[in-house]
């Protein structure tokens, strides 16, 4: 059995057959905070600096081909890292969850080793949606897909250069994604 994942139509197969994705399944949460033009800005912006930092992990970003609109997202991830003591483990990494049949793409996986909280943790890069409550349930999502626990935060890079990193703790954001999912598939069967 294998993990299949299109691109271009954002799907994602198990073993040939579609499955949920962690992002699809918590739209109904995102759209409550983004919608309409700031959506699809905050998509392209995010893609673009998802793949920045995911260069930049793996130690192969080219800074002087970084866009000028960029740098100050770079400068916030760089001071990220430097704060935090961040080391990497995985950058989008893709998984699927079998027991409750969902699949998704995290952006980090890592460990923070000077943060007041050290210790291995799942991090969602943001643009916009900086400390939102969906952010948590995302990342309940997405600890559904890697062994081990991790501690949850959201990052917001921003553009003049400075990050906010939040923790997610609410012990409800599972209960809430697994809501999300049953929702999800119920409007999947009655669509």
């Amino acid at each position: 059995m294998m993990l299949e994942f299109n691109e271009a139509a954002h799907v994602y197969k198990w073993d040939g057959n579609p499955v949920p994705n962690v992002t699809g399944i918590i739209a109904p949460l995102t759209k409550m905070w983004l919608s309409g033009k700031d959506l699809e800005r905050a998509r392209q912006e995010g893609k673009a600096i998802h793949k920045m930092v995911e260069l930049e992990c793996r130690d192969i970003l080219d800074v002087t081909n970084i866009p000028e609109w960029m740098e100050g997202y770079l400068a916030a991830w760089l001071s990220f890292k430097a704060f935090t003591g961040f080391q990497l483990v995985a950058s989008e990494w893709r998984g699927f969850e079998p027991n409750q049949r969902y699949a998704g793409t995290l952006d980090l996986d890592g460990v923070m080793t000077k943060f007041k909280h050290p210790g291995p943790c799942l991090i969602d890069i943001k643009r916009s949606l900086a400390g939102a409550p969906a952010v948590g349930v995302q990342l309940a999502g997405y600890q559904g897909l890697v062994q081990g626990h991790r501690l949850r935060y959201g990052l917001q890079l921003r553009e003049d250069g400075e990050y906010r990193l939040k923790e997610y703790t609410d012990p409800q954001d599972r209960a809430v994604f697994l809501a999300c999912l049953t929702l999800h598939r119920w409007r999947e069967r009655n669509a």
